[in-house]
């Protein structure tokens, strides 16, 4: 159940020489691990003149699964086998920090697997401001497991050269990916949810639907399967620049930097409504306490929250703070196309095991025709 397998490196942080050292942290600071290329480097001074303290440490990964790797290596240390390393490697680290950036398709599973402890973020005054879908994402039996501070969608790209020469109209829908003269032309995400989700709303009905209340899912994605050129969740933009594919289905994030770098794209967000994601703090279950003298997690996620703080994140990482979901645009934040997707946007559900199974027998069942 994964969003993005593959996020590319955004050139907005190059903080490894000035921030990510590798020394290990000293116990009473504040210690963040974050996916790179979703928080602006300038914002950690702002959080120290913030907070009025200089003890933080910031370390990152490039990956989005790593997250959850990490929280399930500090929960259960691998047994390090024997061997031998040079003299200058470290041994392997599997302390936790205090906070770590996590996906919101990871957050039931960590909840599960016992992975998190609760936020205690409740009294926060930023936090009742939040849209309730922020609140019902990352709470579950009385308690707030993540706060939420990044956020994008899928989006349609497409070349809007090639269609214009082909008299095709610019796709403003998910049910356009269907048009006959874009056969052979498609791109889509290989991700059995999303697509089967699109499909779903493309019939009307919501992404958290059961497929088997749909007779029509079926058939609607074998003809979805004719007009594709080939499945990727990490290699839809070449086949557009090249002109291979007309039209993709992607992430936000990996394509809202593009446009400025490539006039002959175009983006699109779902009229009928696509699948939001959305990058947490999450507080590791092995975390140790934090004295009194450091910074609290508290302090750094309200920090997150503040206008200031989050009108950077939504200029500079290709993403969207989720502060400014469901209400005007504070007048130093341009024009963002990604809050049109919120209010007809759903995150993805969690599957179950059942449910994973059904959809994948969809999967397979659609390439049969």
């Amino acid at each position: 159940m994964e969003r993005r397998q593959f996020l590319q490196a955004l050139g907005l942080l190059s903080l490894e020489p000035l921030l990510f050292g590798c020394q290990q942290a000293p116990p009473h600071q504040l210690q963040v691990k974050l996916l790179r290329g979703t928080f602006p480097g300038v914002l950690l001074g702002e959080f120290r003149r913030f907070s009025k303290s200089d003890l933080l440490e910031v370390s990152a990964f490039g990956q989005l699964a790593e997250g959850f790797k990490l929280l399930k290596d500090w929960k259960n240390p691998p047994s390090v086998k024997g061997g031998w390393r040079l003299p200058w490697q470290a041994p392997p680290n599997y302390q936790a920090t205090n906070l770590i950036s996590l996906g919101d398709t990871w957050l039931q599973a960590a909840i599960e697997q016992k992975l998190l402890r609760p936020l205690d973020i409740g009294q926060l005054p930023r936090w009742q401001k939040l849209a309730p879908q922020w609140q019902k994402l990352v709470s579950s039996d009385g308690q707030i497991w993540g706060a939420p501070y990044r956020w994008g969608s899928t989006v349609l790209i497409y070349r809007k050269d090639r269609l214009q020469q082909n008299n095709i109209p610019l796709p403003t829908d998910w049910s356009d990916l269907w048009r006959p003269a874009l056969q052979g032309k498609v791109v889509l995400l290989n991700q059995q949810q999303e697509v089967i989700g699109l499909t779903l709303k493309r019939l009307g009905h919501s992404y958290n639907t059961d497929p088997q209340q749909v007779p029509e899912l079926l058939p609607a994605l074998r003809q979805l399967y004719q007009q594709t050129l080939f499945y990727s969740s990490d290699r839809y933009i070449s086949p557009l620049l090249t002109g291979d594919a007309w039209v993709a289905v992607g992430w936000s994030a990996d394509v809202v930097g593009l446009l400025t770098r490539q006039p002959d794209l175009g983006i699109a967000i779902p009229a009928s409504g696509a699948s939001l994601w959305a990058d947490l703090w999450v507080q590791p279950s092995t975390a140790k306490a934090l004295p009194s003298s450091s910074p609290s997690i508290e302090q750094w996620i309200d920090f997150c929250w503040q206008n200031t703080a989050a009108t950077k994140i939504s200029t500079s990482t290709n993403g969207a703070s989720p502060v400014f979901s469901g209400q005007p645009l504070p007048p130093e934040l341009p024009e963002n196309l990604l809050y049109r997707a919120f209010a007809q946007g759903e995150f993805l559900p969690s599957l179950n095991k059942a449910q994973q199974q059904q959809y994948q027998k969809l999967w397979q069942d659609m390439r049969v025709t």
